[in-house]
């Protein structure tokens, strides 16, 4: 259980190395697996000692990221697309998304104290590590105006690009 941290987030391969491995042919990305191993971590309202609210916040690649909180009163999850599509040809080079992610999430979070814009903040700032090959010009970065694109996908009513539970 998270309880030291606001916002715990590992990659999909890396929360899945706390738990076995089943043998049973279930493939290495899965929302429902993702799902329940991130519930692992994050205990549900109402619990004894939950005096703020908590986060684990799962990237997973080119699937985009599960975000799962929790507060005193409530729990709240979604999955969030990544800001290019599978069918992109915006991607370029991976390396460094993550860490751009994290960047991003953390300033969201800073922003709003809201961990589903938070996960919105990441996936654009990750947007602009996966364009190039190394570092993004900033210079050429207009932040503000994708992420208000990407909060508009997000959305969208009935196209399914952001489910709350």
């Amino acid at each position: 259980m998270v309880r030291e941290v606001d916002i715990f987030s590992p990659n999909h391969a890396e929360l899945a190395l706390f738990f076995p491995r089943p043998d049973d042919g279930t493939p290495l990305f899965d929302k429902r697996t993702v799902e329940q191993q991130a519930r692992a971590f994050v205990p549900e309202p109402p619990s004894e000692g939950l005096s703020r609210p908590l986060c684990i916040l799962i990237r997973c690649a080119e699937h985009g990221c599960f975000v799962l909180s929790s507060s005193p009163n409530a729990q709240q999850s979604a999955w969030l697309p990544p800001y290019h599509g599978s069918e992109s040809s915006g991607v370029i080079d991976p390396t460094g998304a993550g860490n751009a992610f994290l960047g991003g999430a953390a300033m969201g979070y800073l922003e709003h104290r809201d961990f589903i814009k938070a996960a919105a903040y990441g996936s654009v700032a990750a947007s602009f590590a996966v364009e190039v090959v190394g570092l993004p010009d900033i210079r050429r970065c207009d932040s503000r105006a994708r992420l208000e694109e990407y909060m508009g996908r997000l959305e969208l009513p009935g196209t399914g690009l952001i489910s709350r539970s």
